[in-house]
């Protein structure tokens, strides 16, 4: 569950946030949107995921942001989804996805579940974004291409028999 400080005050679960943590986010810069609200509000030019999905557009152009209906019944989103491969990519931060105990299990949840639909999984971590940028977008373009040629490949054999 991603959400502003101002969503976390307002539901009571800013108060449950250790005092540490609490004195980050508040000198955060403030966003009135989380890259979760909606398919086009990304959290802006210092946002991980928004840099990575700009940069993984420039090369795999079919890469989706915010996408939902992966798994039928559930109500998640993946950061960033490229359709041919069925390879999420997820981004994590303590801020968005450890401020509890629940949303710790819920993203563990939520990961076996998308992997129990044949979607393959990558992740990352805001920093490893921020200061490795190239090695990150190697690893995904690598991992696209390798799933596409065995697409290719059982699709060949498919029509081979």
């Amino acid at each position: 569950m991603r959400m502003t400080v101002m969503q976390a005050k307002q539901s009571g679960l800013w108060k449950r946030i250790p005092s540490e943590i609490r004195q980050i986010l508040s000198d955060a810069p403030n966003q009135s949107t989380s890259p979760a609200t909606s398919k086009n509000s990304r959290g802006g030019k210092n946002d991980p995921q928004a840099m990575l999905y700009d940069e993984i557009k420039k090369h795999l152009p079919e890469a989706r942001s915010e996408e939902p209906g992966l798994v039928e019944g559930r109500r998640f989103r993946a950061d960033i989804y490229l359709p041919s491969s069925r390879l999420v990519i997820e981004i994590d931060g303590y801020r968005s996805h450890a401020l509890s105990l629940r949303g710790f299990k819920a993203t563990l949840e939520r990961q076996n579940l998308l992997v129990a639909n044949g979607y393959r999984i990558l992740r990352y971590y805001n920093q490893q974004i921020k200061n490795d940028m190239p090695s990150v977008i190697e690893q995904i373009t690598e991992l696209h291409k390798t799933i596409s040629q065995q697409n290719e490949k059982k699709k060949g054999n498919e029509y081979a028999a």
